[in-house]
């Protein structure tokens, strides 16, 4: 072989060898960045399945929440219902009353005391009893009734008799029926001290003031007999014994006052004694 050809052949297999050299350091870089791109897709998807387990972490919880108050509203729920049912029914039972039975007038309400009955509704069959208080008792059309007689609602929509009042028994009166109005009661408080004393008929305080002296030859008591709220009410009487003056003082005063209303009339006028 010629020196020529042997130096062509030589350069031309150098090229070649630079230009195999050239081509796999491009394919190094080259994959060298591949790998590289591959680790930080791997980093984020990483991140990502990290982000998404907290955020179904966090979606669990807010079911479990959102579960409880569903719960709680449900058992709420079950309540109201049930409290509902019980509403209805009584309604259904107060319609049912209204459309099949007759009703009696609700009664009026008693001073003094109340009223028991044996149903809450006044349908036909109810029957009611005065209870009194303060020392009252039933009363009804001039008379005492101490057995306390019931009443009771008829077919044909009335009360089988008026209701009574709450009255103080006889001869009492007062909020409390602590007070007197019997003259008898009062008479005998005259009596006993003489007529010089201070009295109580019907809780109004009486006065009494006494003189005595020769009146036409003869010893006399008179006696004057004053409301003791106002002194223009009064009577005077004369007679011989101290009492007697007084008896007809304040049987005077007595009289008058009840017929002005301002004072109870007696229970027993008839044991009264005249004017003087």
């Amino acid at each position: 072989m010629e020196l020529t050809q042997m130096i062509t052949i030589f350069n031309t297999s150098t090229t070649t060898v630079k230009l195999a050299i050239d081509i796999f350091t491009f394919l190094k870089a080259d994959q060298c960045n591949a790998i590289r791109c591959l680790l930080s897709d791997f980093r984020d998807v990483k991140a990502q399945i990290s982000q998404s387990k907290k955020d179904d972490r966090e979606l669990t919880a807010e079911i479990i929440v959102i579960k409880n108050e569903m719960s709680q509203s449900s058992k709420r729920n079950q309540e109201m219902s049930a409290e509902l049912a019980v509403m209805k029914e009584q309604i259904l039972q107060l319609i049912k009353i209204q459309e099949s039975s007759t009703v009696c007038e609700p009664p009026a309400q008693i001073i003094f005391g109340t009223l028991k009955c044996s149903a809450d509704a006044y349908v036909v069959g109810t029957s009611c009893v005065v209870h009194c208080s303060n020392n009252r008792v039933p009363y009804s059309e001039g008379s005492y009734q101490l057995g306390g007689n019931a009443i009771t609602c008829m077919e044909n929509g009335e009360w089988s008799d008026d209701f009574p009042t709450c009255a103080c028994p006889r001869c009492s009166t007062g909020d409390h029926c602590q007070w007197t109005t019997s003259w008898n009661e009062l008479k005998k408080d005259i009596e006993s001290d003489g007529g010089s004393s201070s009295l109580n008929y019907a809780g109004n305080r009486i006065t009494t003031r006494i003189k005595s002296g020769f009146h036409s030859w003869e010893w006399k008591h008179t006696c004057y007999c004053q409301d003791a709220k106002n002194n223009a009410h009064s009577a005077h009487c004369q007679r011989l014994s101290r009492y007697g003056s007084c008896e007809h003082a304040c049987a005077t005063l007595i009289k008058k006052m009840a017929a002005k209303g301002l004072y109870e009339p007696p229970c027993d006028p008839e044991n009264m004694d005249r004017f003087c």
